[in-house]
């Protein structure tokens, strides 16, 4: 008598974009080191101050963040240059105006200048800062980091002083160039959150925050076309 095959069923099951996007994002965080170094000791103050040409920072700060502008500013990128200025202004306490502390707490961001003064506060003080803005530094440390070929600004910052001839290693970037005019401040939150964790803990979680603010960014700005697109891919 011969046998008799149960039939094959072959079930084909349809994974949503965004489900497949959701594991994407989950895979790359699992692959992520999880650091070993200890704790940054003390409370970590986040500041900004201005760094002035052949000027170096003082030794033994926690942490030496740079504002890069990778290009100057011209009549279309004007009001987007003076967007981060005014919230770099307003995001970050002045250096000189806090408690004086164990200079290791102070995770510093600099404004680089090209000049030996800062310009005067008032209602142009911005324009100042970016008439006078460092370019030779910034192109600098976009080299340093191979990113000459990024929009930006970048928001750079190592565990010691950048000096000339330093490659990337481990620096803590977040390039703005993702964020819209409107999202800038929440650019500078999530830079000043991430550099109070201190260079033994930067990297953790990074990788995963950067990618879910792309696709948030992503989403901010072509929303409804990226929704049809995935309604379409949905019904295939």
């Amino acid at each position: 008598m011969a046998s008799v095959e149960a039939p094959v069923i072959s079930a084909r099951r349809t994974v949503s974009p965004l489900s497949m996007l959701a594991l994407l994002i989950v895979g790359c965080a699992a692959r992520q080191t999880v650091g070993s170094s200890p704790k940054l000791s003390g409370r970590a103050v986040v500041v900004r101050d201005f760094l002035h040409r052949d000027e170096f920072p003082p030794a033994g700060m926690g942490a030496y963040g740079y504002l890069v502008l990778t290009h100057r500013s011209t009549e279309e990128t004007r009001p987007r240059f003076l967007r981060i200025c005014r919230a770099y202004v307003a995001q970050f306490e002045p250096l000189d105006e806090v408690y004086r502390l164990d200079a290791s707490t102070f995770m510093v961001t600099y404004w680089p200048l090209s000049t030996a003064y800062s310009p005067e506060k008032g209602d142009h003080y911005c324009d100042g800062l970016i008439d006078d803005y460092d370019y030779r530094l910034s192109n600098e440390i976009t080299s340093a980091i191979s990113e000459l070929d990024a929009d930006g600004p970048l928001l750079v910052a190592w565990s010691t002083r950048y000096v000339a001839g330093m490659d990337r290693g481990d620096a803590l970037v977040l390039d703005l160039s993702q964020y819209g005019d409107a999202d800038i401040e929440r650019a500078f939150r999530i830079w000043k959150g991430r550099i109070a964790k201190g260079p033994p803990d930067w990297h953790d979680g990074f990788f995963t925050e950067r990618m879910l603010e792309n696709i948030r960014n992503l989403f901010q700005h072509d929303g409804l076309t990226i929704a049809n697109a995935l309604k379409m891919l949905s019904l295939k």
